[in-house]
This record gives structure tokens, C-alpha cells and sequence, in this order.
């Protein structure tokens, strides 16, 4: 835990005999709240390249990138934020406040693209602009060359429902890799959580691309 990291800290005991190890603990005590090292960079630079709800609007297809999907509401732009430290993926309360496809260059220099997905299932818009970012998403996921996985995210309290099937149906019948993240698994006890994970496990076992 923090505190006993701090106590180990200030009583020199196991005391970092290097400077990366030195840095390291600098880095846990310090930054606490978020993943302290990702892509080898501590709190890469997280820059907006673009919205896309069109072809035509989509970035240059040079980076190597990785797509967030899920139910409404399910972490997608706190995961994006929680991944580099930062606060520049804009989240919102009520479902459907992503409606287009959001690009993000991390790292510096930028070494992956995420790629925050509107969500599926209840959103606060008009239907026809559901439909147009929904038909967009597939098209995007099912096409894009240079997408190298797609993180489905699933609600720990609600577990898998019929439509994050249907998606895993299409990812599978695409052929694009993908894998499960679990979220908000602050928000249930920690035996209700196992259990939600364990039966997650057996319904997604018999899918062939899941990484």
C-alpha cells in the first residue's frame, strides 16, 4: 500500500541502491492516484488528433492503434485518462457523451493511437445520430488496417450483457483481436467481485480472438 511504501521510504529499509530504483519510488509516492509508467513513459503526453464520424475525417493511418468499446457509461474516457495521468478525455455522467470516434496520440513521441469508441445500448441523443456513429464504429473496426486490438469494457457490476455479445460476435466474425477490461470494480464488494469475474471467464472461454 502507499503507506507502507512511505513508511519503507522514510526508515530506509530495502533502500534503493540505483537511480532507476531511486526514480521508481519517487514516482509510486508521488503519483499514487495514477499508473505511473505506461508505454515506458511516466504520465506520457496524451494529445487530441481528432474526431471522426466520417471516412474523410479520419487521421493518417501511421500510428499502430488500439480501440476502447463498451456499453455507454462504462469507463471508456477514465480509462484513457487513468492510462496516461491526465484529465483531457472529457467524461460525463449520463450515457452517451462520446459521439464520434476520438482519436488520441500518446507518448512522446507518439508511439500508439487510442481510439475512444462512442458507446453502445442507452445514450442520451437523438436516434439518428446513434445510428450514424454506430454504423461508423463497425465500419471503422471491421476496415481499419492498422487497429491492433480492441479493448471491450465491462461494467464489474452489471457483468456481460446480450449486446457486448453481439459486438464480440462481430469482432469475432471480423477477425479482430480483442480483450476484455474489466471496470468499476471499486463499486462492488470484493466476493461479489470474484464471482462476477469467474462467470465472465466460463461466457467468454470459447471465443478464438480474444487475446
Amino acid at each position: 500500500s502507499f503507506d507502507l511504501l512511505r513508511y519503507l521510504a522514510e526508515n530506509k529499509i530495502g533502500k534503493a541502491v540505483s537511480l532507476v530504483e531511486r526514480k521508481n519510488l519517487w514516482y509510486d509516492l508521488r503519483y499514487k492516484k495514477y499508473a505511473p509508467v505506461f508505454l515506458g513513459q511516466v504520465k506520457p503526453r496524451m494529445k487530441f488528433w481528432t474526431a471522426a464520424l466520417e471516412e474523410e475525417q479520419l487521421p493518417p493511418a501511421r500510428l499502430p492503434e488500439v480501440a476502447l468499446c463498451g456499453r455507454s457509461n462504462s469507463g471508456k474516457s477514465t480509462l484513457v485518462n487513468y492510462l496516461c495521468g491526465a484529465h483531457s478525455a472529457h467524461v460525463k455522467r449520463e450515457p452517451g457523451s462520446t459521439q464520434e470516434l476520438v482519436f488520441w496520440q500518446i507518448g512522446k513521441p507518439a508511439t500508439i493511437c487510442l481510439v475512444d469508441l462512442p458507446g453502445y445500448g442507452f445514450a442520451t441523443a437523438p436516434e439518428e445520430k446513434r445510428l450514424q456513429w454506430t454504423e461508423f464504429t463497425l465500419w471503422y473496426v471491421r476496415s481499419r488496417r492498422n487497429l491492433r486490438r480492441v479493448l471491450m469494457l465491462i461494467d464489474a457490476r452489471a457483468g456481460i450483457k446480450p449486446t457486448d455479445k453481439e459486438m464480440i460476435a462481430f469482432l469475432e466474425r471480423h477477425s479482430v483481436p480483442w480483450q476484455i477490461v474489466v471496470t468499476k470494480c471499486d463499486k462492488i464488494k470484493k466476493k461479489d467481485l470474484a464471482k462476477k469475474v469467474t462467470l465472465l471467464e466460463e461466457e467468454v472461454s470459447v471465443y478464438r480472438k480474444m487475446a
